[in-house]
């Protein structure tokens, strides 16, 4: 994960891209916390985006509405769902994204 992140970031269509990790399997014992997985992601080196981390649960559905909430309200704050050939994602302008 945290080697992707690097060439991801630099990938000139999604700078200033916020970006939402979802750690899946909240619902069971022995998972990571999310202090463990941000540190493991290196997520607080991540600098010029929003970095969002929700736990959620394919299985139960817990978590999922507040996924949704959050990409809503990027939606109200003027980001926009682009679809680059065969990779999806939020795309924002400079004013609307919250470092």
């Amino acid at each position: 994960g945290n080697d992707v992140l690097p060439h991801l970031f630099a990938v000139h269509d999604l700078i200033g891209t916020p970006l939402l990790v979802l750690a899946n399997k909240c619902d069971t014992e022995g998972r990571m916390d999310l202090a463990e997985l941000r540190d493991v992601l290196g997520l607080e080196r991540i600098t010029g985006r929003e970095v969002h981390v929700m736990e959620v649960s394919a299985l139960t559905q817990e978590g999922v509405q507040g996924v949704k909430d959050w990409l809503c309200a990027l939606a109200q704050r003027g980001c926009r769902f682009d679809a680059v050939p065969h990779r999806p994602y939020w795309r924002c302008d400079a004013q609307s994204v919250t470092v």
